[in-house]
């Protein structure tokens, strides 16, 4: 695994800071390969303000996430990109620390190193196409109060790497061993009977929540399903409803479901604004403190519970429903900004449709 604190915080910055130009974003960035599938990332800001970039959760976090899409040449257009071995994070949306955030001043570049091998499954032995895309979360410069309803988009240009698939797919493996052995040394039973029981209600609701808002993505108003997904499509509808009543049926099931769900941070990935995480590859769901803290059911339109985090967690596991979401924005405000394609395969939307359903916002 030859990624650094340093090197993804500035890779995600600059798959982040990446528009190379279009639509007005005051960053670049370039993707360019080091060694076999090591890649450097260099961005520059180019405009005349300095921006503080929440890198927690995304392509500027030190956490093994998803930062970029990872296709083989000569697969079908259709093909689905390369396997994510990371995690996906449920993060805060508020109080945010100096820490979380990192500096980019007017004509500032900065460059980070990744092993894309360390991320993604690259078993197969020929070229593959790199490209990272999306949005930021910033705040002023100084600040660490977002700027709601913004981001800054970015779309790197397109590195290829020659891959040898078995030194690849070693690197992968030498990972995922070291993550093996440290869930092994973890109790299997790690909650308390408090926590247990916290879980249990807390699932129980999710799979109601879940089963009405699938409900009403096939049949309610069409007006209230645009909102969060951005379409009034019938196949958008059908595939909403789909995730939803998976989501709902593996809450039905669980303890006991296709998941295992802990209560401790067997991976060492919970941070200060993380509530939980999921490692899709592991089938493995992670609550961290912060989850705790939150009631099972919030009586806010878009306010975070513990029934809301299951239901975001569980649409990214790809054996409740394949594929799983990302997380393409955090928060309402951000989420009301993306695309009909993001919106549907975005966490959060699914999270805050549900509670909007539940709740009649």
């Amino acid at each position: 695994m030859k990624y650094s604190i340093t090197a993804i915080t500035l890779a995600g910055l600059a798959a982040a800071a990446a528009i190379n130009g279009k639509e007005g974003s005051p960053v670049t960035v370039s993707l360019s390969s080091v060694d076999h599938t090591t890649i450097k990332a260099t961005i520059t800001n180019n405009g005349d303000k300095a921006y503080n970039i929440m890198h927690k959760g995304t392509l500027l976090d030190s956490l093994p996430v998803d930062k970029f899409r990872v296709t083989r040449d000569g697969a079908a257009d259709d093909a689905a990109p390369a396997a994510f071995h990371g995690v996906k994070l449920r993060m805060a949306n508020t109080g945010f620390e100096e820490a979380d955030f990192t500096p980019l001043a007017p004509g500032e570049s900065k460059a980070v190193v990744v092993d894309v091998a360390s991320l993604y499954a690259l078993d197969t032995s020929g070229t593959y196409h790199v490209h990272a895309a999306g949005r930021l979360r910033f705040a002023e410069a100084n600040s660490t109060e977002l700027v709601r309803g913004r981001g800054l988009r970015f779309a790197s240009n397109r590195l290829a790497l020659d891959v040898d698939g078995p030194a690849a797919r070693q690197v992968l493996r030498d990972v995922e061993a070291r993550l093996a052995a440290m869930r092994r040394s973890t109790v299997q039973s790690d909650c308390t009977d408090a926590q247990k029981a916290t879980v249990v209600d807390g699932l129980a609701r999710c799979a109601s929540q879940a089963s009405k808002a699938a409900d009403a993505a096939l049949n309610g108003s069409a007006a209230k399903f645009k909102e969060y997904f951005m379409s009034t499509a019938t196949k958008d509808r059908q595939l909403v409803a789909d995730r939803l009543t998976a989501v709902a049926k593996e809450c039905d099931a669980s303890p006991g479901g296709v998941l295992d769900l802990h209560c401790k941070d067997v991976y060492n990935y919970c941070a200060s604004n993380t509530y939980a995480y999921t490692k899709s590859s592991a089938n493995a769901v992670i609550w961290c403190k912060q989850y705790w803290n939150h009631d099972l059911e919030t009586e806010t339109c878009h306010g975070d519970d513990k029934t809301g985090t299951t239901i975001h967690e569980f649409t990214h596991a790809d054996s409740v429903f394949s594929p799983g979401t990302d997380d393409n924005a955090y928060g309402y405000d951000d989420c009301m900004q993306l695309s009909r394609a993001d919106a549907l395969t975005n966490a959060d939307t699914y999270e805050y449709y549900a509670n909007a359903i539940h709740l009649g916002c």
